[in-house]
């Protein structure tokens, strides 16, 4: 049984060594099991009912729901039939493929859904929040998380010489801080431009 987001899928191959060459495959839409059940059980009815009442060989088809297809290695192709019971020589089948002991046995993997659903909404989850990680303009958004640059504030008037003449900033100015020359003094950055300034004038 194999589960994805589009529906459930019951396979049977070819025993042997390496790549099947003939594959065989019964296909529900869905992910809630519910139409894979009801197809099983009536698959299971019709068989009892056909052998207890001894009826001739006929054929019906099952369900709008279920889909049998056949893959052949040999041209790489698949064909897909509707989903047909069959009844003669006391057996049911599906597609004359699938004995009422695969049915039985693919009704027993059905109980494992809901753990199986589980486990794929998980990896899916998971596979949607990596693939977030990859999105357009990521290197854009990595470069709006880059901290801002950390800023002093000048607690007395501080006399600059800019190649205008002396600038006086006000106590409150902020600036961005560069770098700690030492105990006293740091450098700062005004104007595109880096200046010394004692610790004392600032916070």
């Amino acid at each position: 049984m194999s589960v994805d987001s589009v529906g459930i899928d019951f396979l049977c191959s070819e025993p042997g060594l390496g790549m099947p060459s003939h594959m065989d495959r019964v296909e529900f839409r869905g992910t809630d099991g519910k139409n894979v059940l009801s197809v099983f059980n009536t698959f299971s009815q019709w068989a009892d009912t056909a052998r207890a009442n001894r009826v001739e060989p006929f054929s019906k088809r099952i369900s709008s729901d279920c889909v049998f297809s056949e893959y052949w290695l040999k041209d790489a192709k698949s064909y897909k039939l509707p989903c047909e019971f069959s009844y003669h020589g006391s057996e049911g089948r599906l597609n004359d493929t699938f004995t009422e002991k695969d049915i039985a046995k693919f009704s027993e993997l059905l109980k494992q859904l809901p753990e199986v659903n589980a486990e794929r909404l998980a990896k899916e989850s998971k596979a949607e929040q990596e693939q977030s990680l990859f999105k357009e303009g990521t290197a854009d958004n990595l470069k709006s998380e880059v901290p801002p640059p950390l800023m002093i504030t000048l607690t007395r008037l501080v006399d600059f010489q800019t190649a205008a003449g002396i600038v006086t900033l006000p106590a409150g100015t902020k600036l961005q801080f560069v770098s700690q020359l030492n105990n006293e003094v740091v450098r700062a950055r005004y104007l595109n431009t880096d200046y010394s300034v004692r610790s004392l004038q600032l916070i």
